[in-house]
């Protein structure tokens, strides 16, 4: 559309307007047609110093793009030759270096024609020797293409290919997750490559081709909330970026093409508070482009309270710095003339568009009450001194508590929290201190629910700065905590109406081992210990003569082993050991090991096998370990990488839970109460039909349930979610949702909202 627009404009239009049109176009998205037109088009108008700018953000931007950017390069050394020729001012010398320079940028970057392009440089040099100090360069950038990038060519390669798809592939079928899949590649696998080279080009130039490939994502998947939502996330976690307004554009458009997912207009709200825009701006524009489209709504009630509750989010902070009352009465003035009046505007919104939606008015004044009370000065008698001496008393008893092994429990800090919060004597400095900044160091069973409280409590109560750095981390669990435990067993998760067959199925799978080890174990009287040793059980039946010493000798044997293996799980799963899950069957342990061997601090790797007879066969997980916490760190930056065409799930070690035993961890004695019910887990059904094209995914899920929470007034702490897949990486029709806390389950399956929204997704 915009080479037609430029075309027709070009017939009459000046050099001005045309310009005008090419930045435009850029504006909204990079295209590799139109930033070849444009270097053709200054060249043509003879501005040199305009050319030699557009040649220099080409080549950062588009020159980076995998597939089509050697046809970037190649004219600005076409350029750059023509420039040297015409003007006849520079010597032979200085067009050489200039030339070579283009060409060593572009060995500097994975790129699909480097090999060609390779060879013409070969043949480009051999005739080109007038500089002496370029000797080497040649060799150092055909290293660089063979020893760095070419392991990852043939995967770039790969990803180009699928999305690029034929019309009804499967590749085809779901663009989303191919891009999802090779922006994770590209993010986690080919950016650090560069990043690792000190100098600092390499640096911008990893950036670059990361942030070239989520524009060439958002070109083509410009409705994805999801492509837009992890664009904002990287640009926001990226530390190498100028800190200029980037991310703002970029939320602009965000809204422009998915003006219908609340996410957008958040994190653009956001932004703009974090650029210092005036307050007023900001309302003007939520008022202009969010409340005036509401007939009809550009989204569904539960994104509008959303994007409602930032806007309210943000005037809070700003009233927070900007109350200096004197007395109550000015205070209660300002508090209402700040934030009263932005509440009044919401409510009276969702009242007109959404008539029905009380929930949603209901979560908006509860909200505003807590603005009041946190905005207010606090009254005289909380610092009488029985009151002080009642607080440093439940300090110190929640202390010494927190200093016992409950203190790595995540539970144990968010009682903590409630319970200082209630005496309503600490400040929002102060309860952050004693609480959430001690407990992202110490709690270690469930992280996630612990950074999802600590955005919540920054949301409402804190500054923009903390919250900023509460979500950061949040998203940075979000990627390293598991969010399906494989490797842990579920046996504690209530059985569903219809799990009768799946037990009995389980039951006839132990019934035929019992039946294929022989007809002497029949005959041995039932002996769980006797059972479960793998080594001496044939001698059972034989040595009728001294029963209770035979049994006594194998248990004490079953009982070594167990411990021998304790010792070795927990040496695979102390806190230096990364657990690999959705490995490749027939990935071995050495391509494995090719993957991680860039980390100094690599010590081991195992893979989980099963035996049957002979026959050895990789269960699809694998064990890395480290010699310190840096390398775990950079371990889990491969989360999402490619393993012979598999993507990794890379995540934390842990020792499997005892939940699913029997109380103090000890086996049970028989098959009957080996499973009990796990109050704090939800089996949802009937996700992913067979015939079904929109599949529910696990991020889908944790956000129905936490959007239709949020409406009903409960804050649901969602641990992990987890829908399993089948053998051929389709996921199952149920699913399983972990809650923070037990009271939450009930809350969850009494409520109307979530079970209708479960049955419309």
């Amino acid at each position: 559309m915009y080479m037609q627009w430029i075309s027709d404009a070009s017939v009459g239009d000046g050099e001005e307007t045309i310009k005008k049109l090419f930045k435009l176009a850029q504006g909204d998205y990079w295209s590799v047609s139109l930033t070849l037109q444009y270097l053709k088009f200054i060249r043509n108008t003879g501005d040199t110093t305009e050319l030699k700018r557009a040649m220099d953000k080409a080549q950062k931007t588009l020159g980076t793009h995998f597939a089509r950017g050697h046809e970037v390069w190649a004219l600005c050394r076409e350029l750059t030759t023509d420039k040297f020729d015409e003007e006849e001012a520079g010597t032979k010398l200085e067009k050489e270096r200039a030339i070579r320079e283009l060409f060593c940028k572009q060995m500097q970057l994975p790129l699909d024609q480097n090999d060609l392009v390779m060879s013409e440089f070969r043949a480009w040099d051999a005739y080109n020797s007038l500089d002496g100090e370029a000797a080497g360069e040649l060799e150092q950038a055909s290293k660089r293409q063979s020893k760095v990038f070419a392991p990852l060519i043939k995967k770039l390669r790969g990803f180009e290919a699928r999305i690029n798809a034929a019309p009804g592939t499967e590749d085809a079928a779901n663009p989303e997750q191919t891009w999802t899949q090779y922006l994770n590649f590209v993010k986690h696998r080919v950016a650090p490559l560069m990043a690792n080279d000190k100098a600092t080009e390499m640096s911008e130039l990893s950036r670059q081709i990361v942030v070239c490939l989520y524009e060439r994502a958002a070109s083509v998947m410009c409705l994805s909330p999801t492509v837009w939502a992890s664009y904002l996330e990287y640009l926001e976690s990226d530390k190498s970026g100028d800190g200029g307004n980037e991310k703002l554009d970029v939320a602009y458009r965000a809204v422009r093409n998915v003006s219908f997912d609340s996410s957008a207009w958040s994190e653009l709200i956001v932004e703009m508070e974090r650029r210092r825009k005036p307050m007023d701006e900001i309302s003007e524009f939520v008022r202009m482009e969010l409340l005036a489209r509401s007939s009809p709504p550009t989204m569904d009630q539960f994104h509008f309270l959303s994007a409602l509750l930032t806007w309210c989010d943000v005037m809070r902070r700003h009233a927070s710095t900007s109350i200096d009352g004197k007395s109550l009465e000015d205070t209660v003035q300002q508090v209402e003339a700040l934030v009263g009046g932005v509440f009044t505007e919401c409510e009276q919104f969702m009242t007109k568009t959404f008539p029905d939606f009380l929930e949603g008015i209901k979560r908006l004044m509860e909200y505003r009450s807590k603005c009041y009370w946190s905005l207010m000065p606090p009254g005289m008698p909380r610092l009488m001194p029985a009151t002080v001496k009642k607080v440093n008393k439940i300090q110190q008893v929640w202390k010494q508590m927190l200093s016992t092994p409950l203190g790595e429990q995540t539970a144990a800090w968010l009682a903590y929290f409630e319970a200082i919060q209630r005496t309503g004597t600490f400040s929002v400095t102060a309860l952050r201190a004693a609480v959430f900044d001690e407990a992202v160091q110490c709690a270690k069973d469930s992280p996630l629910a612990l950074a999802e409280a600590w955005v919540v409590f920054e949301r409402e109560c804190g500054d923009l700065d903390n919250y900023l750095r509460a979500r950061q981390h949040h998203a940075k669990l979000h990627v390293t905590v598991p969010v399906t435990a494989v490797h842990q067993p579920i046996a504690a998760i209530p059985q569903p109406a219809d799990a009768g067959d799946i037990k009995k199925a389980k039951n006839s799978k132990k019934t035929k081992k019992r039946k294929a080890s022989g007809g002497s174990e029949q005959t041995t009287p039932k002996q769980p210990e006797v059972k479960r040793a793998k080594s001496g059980t044939s001698n059972a039946s034989s040595d009728s003569a001294a029963p209770a010493v035979s049994s006594v000798a194998k248990d004490s044997k079953s009982t070594q082993n167990v411990a021998q293996k304790k010792v070795v799980h927990e040496s695979l799963t102390n806190e230096h050991t990364l657990f690999l899950c959705n490995v490749s069957k027939d990935a071995t342990k050495e391509d494995v090991e090719a993957l991680f061997k860039d980390i100094p601090s690599l010590k081991d790797i195992r893979l989980v096998v099963k035996t049957r007879g002979d026959r050895v066969k990789s269960r699809g997980m694998a064990y890395v370990q480290f010699t310190d916490g840096a390398g775990v760190e950079e371990g889990l930056k491969l989360n999402g990488s490619l393993l012979d065409g598999h993507p990794l799930r890379v995540e934390r070690s842990r020792p499997p839970s005892t939940s699913a035993s029997t109380p103090g961890g000890k086996s049970s004695a028989g098959r009957e109460s080996t499973q009990k019910n796990d109050p704090v887990t939800i089996f949802v059904g009937n996700l992913n039909r067979e015939k079904s094209k929109e599949q529910v995914t696990e991020e889908q899920l944790q956000v129905v349930l936490q959007q239709a929470m949020q409406s009903a007034g409960e804050l649901v702490v969602v641990t992990r979610v987890s829908i399993l897949k089948d053998r051929y990486g389709k996921l199952k029709n149920y699913g399983l949702i972990e809650l923070a806390k037990p009271s939450h389950v009930a809350f969850c399956l009494n409520n109307a909202d979530f079970r209708k929204m479960l049955f419309k997704k």
